[in-house]
Order: structure tokens, then C-alpha cells, then sequence
């Protein structure tokens, strides 16, 4: 992505985007930001990839602004089709085309006011999450993450000082920690592979294993930086992101299952993956002490065993899942494979 001579330049210059095209999409008001973002603008999109706008305002646009001829399709704020006999409804997303092109452009409205929200909405999980170890169940939606993401990973197109007052709401690895902790040490899963290994079931046993070190993976990733939680773009991440040389070449080796053929080489893949997850836990330990934002060392030990014994009686359940999640706050835990071999 290049930015020059008032147009934005992607895909290695083929595409062109002049600033009269872009004016004519998002409609500005006095005060209000635009930004460009999604793959293309990161660099790591392709042909076929959407150009996202953003334009934040105090107050969307009415249906009967619309020039409708300019554009693809519109959407309501209650995600109807709008057209030019539309009235009364506000506009939530614009459907374009860049001319001489086949990329899409998708220009969505949002008031300063909803992202402010979303932003006090992240601090009130960010701190849930530092004083509760063991679960994270509160989430955003998915268009709330990509928005965060497309935010710390964009181009400003109009009113830089508003924006990066706006930003000042939000920290980046606030929202890193709490992208974690969605994804890190998720003892369900872990059970889930115990249940299917105690029943024999090995192609249900791999597939969990894979399951589990892509997911444990996610959440490095998040750790050194990633704002993105989608799926999709792991691969990309771990190429991008400091990940150690020696768990990288071992995480793809497991992802592509290489050898994976036969009983003997699938119960062998089942502990491997358990064994770069114990490694990748170690290195997460250190990333955690490493970040003044992040829950660490003794006090999120003693964090974690008040959360996962409390006042309750200890069990064996509670003492299995607290020294699983314990992995990233102190050494010396026992290799995660003898969970299979010993149970709890």
C-alpha cells in the first residue's frame, strides 16, 4: 500500500484509488474521521481482497443524502437495502466498486460516541480479565473486533488529530491481553482430548490435538502483538510476528500433520502437539513477565488458585485445571502428556 499524490496505491501499484473517488463514497461532514483499512492497506491482501472505509461522526447519514447512482448497494442501520425511494432510515454501509477494477469497497458509518463505548467496553473486560484467571467468557462481536483491529492497523485519510484523540481511549495491548486470554489455556479442549484418548478414538484425539495447538498458537500470537483473531490469517501472523525460529518450525511441521499416517504416528502427533504447547506456554510465560500489562508471575499464581478453588472444597478437577493454566506463571510444571497417561 502507497499513499501518494492524493490516491492509494495497492496491489504493487495495479490498483488505484484518487482522492475524488473516495470523496464521493463517505459523504464527510466538518469534524468527522476517515480511514482506510483492512488486508490491502496491511499489505497482505490480494485481487480479490475488500478495500474497508471507516468515517466516524456524531451523526450517520440520513437515506436521502445518498446519491445512489455512485454506488453498488446501501445498508441500513437495520441492515435493509436502502434505494432512492428509501426515507427515514439511517446509513450503517456503503457497497462500491473502484472503477477499472474489481475490488469492493465497503464504507461504514459509526459515531464517535459507539467507538468510545467500545472502547470503555474493552477496559471493563481488560479488567475482568486481570482478576479472573481461569475463564474469559466476555466477548465482542465479530464486526466489534474487526473494527478494533482495522483501527490499530490503518491509513487516516481525513483529521489525523481527531483520530488519534479518539485512540487515546483505547490501549493496543490492553486488547492484545484480553485476545489471550479468548484463546489461551482453554482446559475444555484439554478435556475434550483426554475424554477422546481415554475412549480410544484416535482420529477424534488428532484432530482435537491440531485443534488445540492452533488455538494455544492464536493466543502467542496475541501476546507479541497481533490484534487480528481471525482464523484465517494465522499463517500470515506467524510469519509476520517474532515467534521463536524452533516453535515455528515445529508448529508447521504438526499443522501439515507431515507422516501422519498410521496408529503408531497419530499417538505420537497427539503428544508432540502437547509437548510445543507445553513450549509455547513457556515462551508465553516470558512474554507475560515481560509486559507491565499483562497478569504475571507470583501474584497472578496466587490470582489463579483463589480462582479455581475459592471457598470450594479442593477436587481433584480443580487441582487438574489449575496446575494446566498454572503452566504460563511458573517453571517447572509436569510435561501436559501425562494428562493422557495418568488421567486426573
Amino acid at each position: 500500500m502507497d499513499l501518494t499524490e492524493n490516491r492509494i496505491r495497492l496491489l504493487g501499484g495495479r490498483v488505484s484509488v484518487d482522492q475524488a473517488f473516495i470523496d464521493n463514497q463517505i459523504y464527510l461532514r466538518d469534524g468527522d474521521v476517515a480511514i482506510a483499512a483492512g488486508t490491502l492497506i496491511e499489505g497482505i491482501g490480494n485481487k480479490f481482497s475488500d478495500l474497508d472505509m471507516y468515517v466516524f461522526t456524531e451523526e450517520r447519514r440520513a437515506c436521502e443524502e445518498v446519491i445512489y447512482r455512485r454506488h453498488h448497494r446501501v445498508l441500513s442501520v437495520e441492515r435493509d437495502i436502502l434505494n432512492e425511494t428509501s426515507r427515514g432510515k439511517q446509513v450503517f454501509l456503503v457497497h462500491t466498486v473502484v472503477p477499472n477494477s474489481g475490488v469492493k469497497v465497503d464504507v461504514e458509518f459509526d459515531t464517535f460516541a459507539e467507538v468510545e463505548a467500545l472502547f470503555d467496553q474493552v477496559k471493563t473486560i481488560y479488567d475482568y480479565a486481570c482478576n479472573n484467571l481461569v475463564l474469559l467468557t466476555k466477548v465482542l462481536t465479530v464486526r466489534q473486533q474487526n473494527l478494533i483491529h482495522r483501527l490499530f492497523n490503518c491509513l487516516v485519510l481525513r483529521n489525523e488529530p481527531r483520530f488519534q484523540q479518539l485512540m487515546g481511549g483505547i490501549s493496543r495491548w490492553q486488547y492484545c491481553y484480553v485476545a489471550y486470554r479468548w484463546f489461551a489455556s482453554d482446559f475444555s479442549v484439554l478435556l475434550d482430548l483426554m475424554g477422546a484418548w481415554d475412549k480410544r478414538e484416535i482420529d477424534r484425539s488428532v484432530d482435537l490435538a491440531r485443534e488445540n495447538l492452533i488455538q494455544q498458537m492464536s493466543a502467542y500470537l496475541h501476546l507479541v502483538g497481533s490484534t487480528n483473531v481471525r482464523r484465517k490469517w494465522l499463517l500470515t501472523y506467524l510469519d509476520q510476528l517474532p515467534v521463536p525460529d524452533a516453535i515455528r518450525v515445529r508448529f508447521l511441521d504438526l499443522f501439515y500433520m507431515t507422516g501422519v499416517s498410521d496408529h503408531r504416528s497419530k499417538e505420537q502427533f497427539v503428544f508432540n502437539t502437547l509437548d510445543l504447547v507445553d513450549d509455547i506456554q513457556e515462551a508465553s510465560r516470558e512474554k507475560l513477565l515481560a509486559n507491565p500489562y499483562f497478569p504475571a508471575g507470583r501474584a497472578a499464581l496466587d490470582t489463579l488458585h483463589a480462582n479455581c478453588f475459592g471457598s470450594a472444597a479442593t477436587s481433584d478437577y480443580a487441582e487438574t485445571e489449575y496446575r494446566y493454566r498454572s503452566r504460563v506463571y511458573e517453571e517447572g510444571v509436569r510435561p501436559t502428556r501425562l494428562l493422557l497417561i495418568d488421567g486426573i
